[in-house]
């Protein structure tokens, strides 16, 4: 290590010997973790362990079935309850769930449902599962309860976010925006568990709002963007930002019963 590095805390020493490159050092897994099926059954990286995911729209356009359809796909291969996403999970992982909008019952019939998705038909747990209702928290409150329950789990792989916005005392309060996006990021570091977050866009354009929506943007490592289509029951979802090549555009709608769709073929000409 530098010399110049012992005058800083041991704490800082110990990170930063560990974050130093080196030829000899084991590369981290770059492998993609969550990917989604093209009409042409190409298979498309979304996001990798350690990186942070957002889906976004206006209110109503069904980011929490995007959620949940992401989440079941590491336990059903159901084209229509995955929306062909599959998520690469290993069986003693763990999922953790953070919904911070919904009162108790809501949270109840949409866990229920979520269930179903996976396949355990509401009769049993979804193993290494673990699902939280924060509404009646501050954002204070939530973030601390956030960062206990990933340091008290194993093997935590993904984190589940519905509503990020939920987390700061105000969509354009910049302290705790700051503060949002540091903890966003040690969340992410100190676990490696991909981060799938959901916020508000306008309904006017495709940007997050608020100075959370700005600064998660320039955080995030891909984005799903979904908008009602006019006149319809469908929505369209798009695939805002790659580092690879991009989901195909696709369009879904919920059933009779409440449960996702896909409607049309993927085309980029949507």
């Amino acid at each position: 290590m530098n010399d110049n590095f012992r005058l800083l805390p041991l704490y800082l020493q110990e990170a930063l010997k560990n974050r130093s490159f080196s030829v000899q050092n084991k590369p981290p897994d770059i492998s993609w973790f969550l990917t989604k099926k093209n009409s042409n059954d190409k298979i498309v990286g979304v996001g990798t362990r350690g990186e942070i995911v957002m889906v976004y729209g206006p209110p109503k356009s069904r980011k929490s079935t995007i959620l949940n359809c992401i989440t079941a796909s590491a336990y059903n291969d159901n084209e229509h309850l995955t929306l062909g996403f599959n998520l690469d999970l290993k069986e003693d992982e763990t999922i953790l769930y953070f919904d911070t909008e919904m009162p108790m019952s809501a949270f109840h019939r949409r866990q229920m449902k979520l269930n179903r998705m996976c396949g355990y038909k509401g009769e049993v747990d979804i193993p290494n599962y673990h699902a939280y209702s924060l509404k009646p928290h501050t954002w204070r409150e939530r973030i601390e309860v956030i960062e206990y329950i990933i340091k008290n789990n194993d093997n935590v792989s993904l984190i589940v976010i519905d509503q990020i916005a939920d987390l700061v005392s105000d969509i354009n309060d910049r302290e705790s925006t700051s503060r949002l996006i540091e903890k966003l990021s040690y969340w992410s570091d100190i676990s490696q568990a991909l981060i799938l977050g959901s916020i508000h866009a306008s309904r006017r354009s495709d940007l997050m709002t608020g100075v959370i929506g700005s600064e998660v943007a320039k955080k995030m490592d891909s984005g799903l963007y979904l908008q009602k289509v006019r006149g319809s029951q469908e929505t369209k979802v798009v695939h805002m930002l790659s580092r690879e090549e991009s989901v195909n555009t696709f369009m879904f709608e919920h059933d009779e019963y409440g449960y996702p769709k896909l409607i049309k073929p993927e085309d980029d000409d949507f």
